[in-house]
This record gives structure tokens, sequence and C-alpha cells, in this order.
């Protein structure tokens, strides 16, 4: 990968002030070439701030290059918010490149008074999914989703999962959601909990790589990508601290060449030795024991991880 400015260079980030400012745009965009691959890009600054408008500053934008002159393949851009744009502390953006070196633009920015420019950082994840894959294979292989009892008194629960190669997949209830067993691996994952806890019930996060996990989504929330083949190798739950007091939540996966790991509880990571993950299940149950003091205690009831 190469570009035609320099990087921002390092800044110390351990401390973030916030603040609502009425400013003015300051723009600077570099052009990037990337070469085949996987990449991922976020930024950290040592200022943000909110002007009156609700734009949070700093922040990135990338627009892929239509292919040109050498220039010949073509970048993909997923990101979390509509329009390529990039606000810290969101997932990282993922850019993939097949067919060729692509040039992509970024373009940072920032308050016009003086604000610091963040620190950019692009990671090379790999050559995997330097070829698309088909949004729906021809005559994809039928495969038996295993029925599970249902699990008495459970939460309802609707969840999604996007299997490459097949697309979206959903379910309602406690069973798998995804293909046990099928060899597709899940991209991404929404889970949202029908009418009883409500939608600040729980949050929930991917594994991405060794030391790698996604932030926090909160429940409804799509975590992942669609089309970029980057297949999730895990993923974790964990009830709010207002809905733990009432209710356990568990989880199993189901990973490719890997027997089934769960149930998983207490909001810890379910994973399968790097293996990919092909399908999920979670179940909400009441406590037989409601943490009744919790609910009389300022404190959370349990420590946030």
């Amino acid at each position: 990968m190469s570009q035609t400015q320099s990087k921002p260079q390092p800044m110390d980030v351990s401390r973030a002030d916030e603040a609502r400012v009425r400013a003015e745009l300051a723009a600077t965009a570099q052009y990037l070439s990337f070469e085949p691959g996987l990449y991922a890009v976020d930024f950290q600054a040592a200022k943000s701030a909110t002007t009156d408008v609700g734009l949070r500053l700093p922040c990135l934008r990338l627009e892929a290059i239509p292919p040109s002159g050498r220039q010949v393949g073509r970048a993909f851009i997923n990101t979390v918010s509509d329009g390529g744009w990039i606000w810290r502390g969101n997932e990282p953006t993922f850019v993939l490149v097949v067919g060729g070196p692509a040039g992509v633009v970024l373009t940072i920015y920032k308050a016009s008074d003086g604000m610091p420019s963040p620190q950019v950082r692009i990671r090379y994840i790999g050559a995997q999914g330097v070829t698309p894959a088909p949004a729906r294979p021809a005559a994809p292989a039928p495969i038996a989703i295993p029925e599970m009892e249902p699990v008495a008194g459970a939460v309802p629960i609707s969840s999604l999962v996007h299997v490459r190669g097949i697309g979206d997949v959903k379910t309602t209830g406690t069973n798998w959601t995804g293909r046990p067993g099928g060899g597709a691996a899940v991209e991404g994952f929404a889970i949202m909990p029908i009418g009883v806890i409500g939608e600040g019930s729980l949050e929930y996060q991917a594994v991405l790589g060794n030391n790698w996990n996604t932030p926090w989504f909160s429940a409804g929330e799509f975590c992942g990508s669609r089309g970029l083949a980057l297949e999730l190798l895990g993923f974790r739950v964990r009830l709010t601290d207002a809905t733990a007091v009432g209710y356990e939540c568990a989880i199993w996966g189901s990973f490719v060449g890997k027997p089934e790991v769960g149930p998983i509880t207490d909001g810890e990571v379910c994973e399968a030795e790097g293996a990919p993950l092909e399908a999920i299940r979670v179940v909400i149950t009441p406590r037989a024991n409601p943490v009744g003091a919790a609910a009389l205690d300022p404190k959370p009831a349990r420590k946030r991880k």
C-alpha cells in the first residue's frame, strides 16, 4: 500500500476531551493505493468535539476510485455508518481489494481551530477474501438444522446471521441460527429480544482475530460485515446490568470442523481454536433466584468487562 502524503504522526491518546463547538471544517484528502487483500482502517484522536449540527470531529471518509490506468483492481468498502464515514469508537472499516491494485481516497475532517489530526491506522489482515464470495450459490447443499427442544420460560429472541455464500439467515426462538455442520462461515450477526426485556437488555461483540474483537453492539444492531469474506472466529453476549438482575444468558457456537461449544455464560467468549463460526444459539431465561439485593444497590449489579 502506498499514499501520496505521509501518515499522521502518533499522538498521546491517553485522554480524549469532548466538547460541543461551532466550528468551520478543515479537510485533508489523501490518495491511497492498496494491493489486493483485506484491510482494516480505524483511528484514534487526542481531542474530539461535536459541532452544533451534530457532526462528530474528527472523522474520516473513504471513497473507492473506479479502475483506471495502472489501478486495475476494485476496492469494496464496508463501514458501520452509511456513506463511508468513520467515527471514533466505531468498529473498524474494512477495505477489500480484488483484481489488482486499487485506489481509495481518504478524507480527514476536523475543526479548523487548531484541532490536531487523528492517528489513522491501516492494518493488513491478509489475502483472505481477494475473490468476493458469490451472494448466492447456484445450488447450496441442503443442511438439516438440528431442532432443539424448546426451553421453558425462555425470552423470545429474533436472531440473524450473514452466512458466506448464502446471505442472511433468520430464526425466532431458541434454535440454532446459521448452518451447523454446513462449513459456511458467519460474517456478521444480530440478536434482538422480543417484547419481554426490551432493546437495551443485552450487548454482543464478535471475535475477528487473535486479541481482536469488535466493539460492543446493542441489541438489534448488526455486528460484522457482509460480502467481504471476513469470517468471525467467535462471539460473546452479555446482559446489561439492570437485566442481569432477573435474567441469565447462555450461548452456544457451531464452528467449521470443530465440536459444538457451549453453553457459555457471563459474557465469556465462545470460540474454538481459531475455527470459523458457522452458527449461533442464544438462550435467555429468568433467574431461579433473582438477585434482589442488586435491585436496591445503586451500584451496578455486576462489573462490566
